[in-house]
C-alpha cells in the first residue's frame, strides 16, 4: 500500500497513467491518511478507502465509482463535479464538504452525515439515504429522483427546484422546508410532516399524501393531481 500511496500523492497524473496501463493496479488505501491532499481528478474507481481520512482534501473531478469509503472522513473536502456513483458511502462524514454538481447516483449513503454540506446541483438519483443527516445542507436543484429518503429530517432545508420525483419520503420531516418549484410527482409522502413548508409552484402530481401533515403549508400555483 505504501508505494502506491506515494505515487498517488506525488503525482495524480502519473497515478492515473499507471492505472490506465494496468487496470489491476492495487488501490487498497484502507485507513490511509490523505488529510489536506491534492487529489484533483484522481482515478480511484473501485478503490478501497474504508476508514480513510480525507479531511480537507481537494477531490474535485475525482472518480470514486464503485469505491468502498465506508466510515471514511470526507469532511471539509472539495468534491465538486466528482463521481461517486454506485459507491459504498454508508456512515461517511461529508460535514462542510462541497459536492456541487457531484454524482452519487445509486450509492449506499445510509447514515452518512451531510451537515452544512453544499449539495447544489448534485445527483442522488436512486441512492439509499436512510438515516442520513442533512442539517444545514444547501440543496438547491438537487436531483434525488427515485431515492430512498424514508424518515429523513429536511427541516428548514432549501430544496428549491429540487427533483424529488418518485422518491420514498414516508415519515420524512420537511417542516419549514423551501420546496419552491420542486418536483414531487409520484412521490410517497405518507405520514410525512410538511408543516409550514413552501410548496409554491411545486409539482405534486400523483403524489401519495396519506396521513401527511400539511399544517400552514404555502400553496401558490402548486400542481396537485390525483
Amino acid at each position: 500500500m505504501g508505494a502506491n500511496i506515494e505515487i498517488l500523492l506525488r503525482s495524480v497524473k502519473k497515478w492515473n497513467e499507471a492505472r490506465a496501463l494496468n487496470p489491476f493496479l492495487v488501490a487498497d488505501f484502507n485507513g490511509a491518511n490523505f488529510q489536506g491532499a491534492d487529489l484533483n481528478g484522481a482515478n480511484l474507481e473501485l478503490a478501497n478507502l474504508q476508514g480513510a481520512n480525507l479531511h480537507g482534501a481537494d477531490l474535485s473531478g475525482s472518480n470514486f465509482r464503485w469505491a468502498n469509503l465506508i466510515g471514511s472522513n470526507l469532511s471539509g473536502t472539495n468534491l465538486k463535479a466528482s463521481k461517486l456513483e454506485d459507491a459504498r458511502l454508508n456512515e461517511v462524514s461529508f460535514r462542510d464538504a462541497n459536492l456541487t454538481n457531484a454524482s452519487l447516483r445509486v450509492s449506499d449513503l445510509r447514515n452518512a452525515d451531510f451537515s452544512a454540506a453544499i449539495l447544489i446541483g448534485s445527483d442522488f438519483s436512486g441512492a439509499d439515504l436512510v438515516g442520513a443527516i442533512l442539517k444545514g445542507a444547501i440543496m438547491e436543484r438537487v436531483n434525488m429522483s427515485g431515492a430512498d429518503l424514508r424518515g429523513i429530517d429536511f427541516s428548514n432545508i432549501n430544496l428549491k427546484y429540487a427533483n424529488l420525483s418518485a422518491t420514498d419520503l414516508r415519515n420524512a420531516v420537511l417542516k419549514g422546508a423551501n420546496l419552491y418549484g420542486a418536483n414531487l410527482s409520484y412521490t410517497d409522502l405518507s405520514e410525512a410532516d410538511l408543516s409550514c413548508a413552501d410548496l409554491s409552484e411545486a409539482d405534486l402530481k400523483c403524489a401519495y399524501l396519506g396521513e401527511t401533515t400539511l399544517r400552514e403549508v404555502i400553496f401558490g400555483d402548486t400542481i396537485v393531481q390525483i
